[in-house]
């Protein structure tokens, strides 16, 4: 497009650099900033484009020229896919960790509301929503959630929030397992609905869908930590299977490297198994309790990147706290 408008603007136009319509055309074609687009780089975009000044003589005939679509395709694959693939990469891997940032927030945000609603919004009296602080410390919730959600707990006017879990069927015989706490369960209700169906989903009944997935509590370790200590396989093994936790996986980079470790524990074990790692002089990292498959789906490219639209697009609700799901190499969000 950007080579038409040029030949079209140079055709007609004498004197290139004063005309700022080429603007965007320079750069697909040079790759450089107009003002670093000196009188010789004009030339050069003329011959690119194969088109001749005003005034100048038309080419000698029997000289063949490459099209001006080949040339400026060349010089846009090598900016863009060379050097916007990695940064959309890069982009893209952000945009999702901050989601399931604010998800994790928003999500203990909503619980120590919820406990504090129920028994009282001192901790010390209050053994829910103690160890609720303590998460929301290891997650580095911000100050202002925690004071927001207990604020809205001494509010008599405030709805209570409620836990619910829907189930749908994906792509490929995939299964998902979607929580939400939400102050309208009717609003959620219908949102999770739509999204389900707008991504090509299925709305599945109570318990069809959740008996693949194994409710526990999941506790993370990181392997490094910014003070420069570093925490080994066996501090993880001796503070956690100590305290009754049923598996620990580590986790490694694209290179093999360990950079953490993910420890599973009985519901009902999750907060000794958290304390016992701490007692050990382990740091956690965050823990939530959540749905883990027991047996992972394998399916196609096609479903995989259909289930990836579909868990994104529940994931868009507000109520939506977290979404598991069978799909094998899809992780939960």
């Amino acid at each position: 497009m950007w080579a038409r408008q040029a030949q079209r603007v140079l055709s007609n136009t004498p004197h290139c650099n004063r005309d700022p319509s080429l603007t965007r055309a320079r750069r697909a074609v040079c790759g450089m900033q107009p003002q670093d687009f000196p009188r010789t780089c004009t030339q050069r975009l003329r011959s690119r484009c194969n088109v001749a000044a005003p005034g100048a003589p038309a080419p000698a005939e029997g000289t063949r020229a490459l099209p001006a679509q080949h040339h400026t395709h060349s010089v846009w694959q090598r900016n863009v896919v060379c050097m916007g693939r990695r940064s959309a990469k890069i982009a893209l891997r952000k945009g999702k960790s901050d989601l399931a940032r604010c998800k994790v927030y928003a999500k203990i945000g909503k619980q120590i509301a919820q406990a504090a609603r129920a028994g009282g919004t001192d901790p010390a009296e209050n053994s829910r929503l103690r160890d609720l602080m303590n998460v929301a410390r290891a997650a580095n919730v911000p100050k202002d959630i925690v004071d927001r959600n207990l604020k809205r707990a001494a509010d008599a006017k405030a709805a209570d929030f409620t836990e619910i879990v829907y189930e749908c069927y994906g792509h490929g015989k995939s299964g998902f397992v979607i929580e939400a706490l939400t102050d309208n369960v009717n609003r959620s209700a219908t949102n999770v609905k739509i999204a389900i169906n707008k991504f090509g989903g299925k709305v599945a009944d109570s318990g069809s869908v959740a008996y693949n997935f194994r409710r526990c509590g999941v506790i993370m370790v990181d392997a490094s930590h910014d003070n420069g200590s570093i925490t080994t396989e066996d501090e993880v093994l001796e503070g956690a299977m100590d305290a009754g936790a049923d598996d620990i996986q580590d986790i490694r980079d694209e290179d093999g490297t360990i950079i953490g470790f993910k420890v599973v524990t009985p519901v009902e074990l999750f907060m000794k198994v958290w304390k016992g790692l701490e007692a050990g002089g382990v740091p956690v990292r965050e823990g939530s309790l959540q749905y883990l498959p027991l047996s992972p789906a394998q399916v196609s490219d096609e479903d995989f990147h259909a289930n990836e639209k579909l868990l994104e697009g529940i994931l868009a609700d507000d109520d939506v706290d977290a979404v598991y799901t069978t799909c094998a190499g899809l992780e939960h969000h």
